[in-house]
């Protein structure tokens, strides 16, 4: 049974979705960084303390993100991605495409009269 969604469009966004992600590698690595030096701060209250542990559980959870996104590969119908993939190659393959014969600024003129008034 064909899908009505776009298999290929949702496989694009993820591959949108990692780029972003590993773009935030580094500075979520050097706020994990930071946020432990904190937990190392002298005198720290117990309730910030559990605060700080709290963010740097978050930042770890951002691999769930990553095992996320591998979870929404696995469900896309391979065989409809194959397809769109396919469609779209001969769609690219079947385009007309015209040389511009325009050369100098005099032939642009020349065309727009041939088209205004033909002969």
């Amino acid at each position: 049974m064909p899908i009505k969604w776009s298999a290929l469009a949702v496989s694009e966004a993820m591959d949108e979705v990692e780029g972003l992600l590993a773009r935030a590698a580094l500075p979520l690595a050097e706020a994990k960084t930071r946020v432990g030096k904190a937990t190392g701060i002298a005198h720290l209250p117990g309730y910030m303390d559990q605060r700080l542990r709290r963010l740097l559980f978050t930042i770890d959870r951002m691999q769930d993100v990553r095992g996320a996104i591998a979870r929404v590969r696995e469900d896309i119908p391979q065989d409809a991605l194959t397809a769109e993939r396919q469609a779209g190659k001969q769609q690219l393959l079947e385009l007309e495409i015209e040389p511009c014969l325009i050369r100098k600024p005099d032939d642009f003129m020349e065309a727009v009269h041939k088209v205004i008034s033909p002969s």
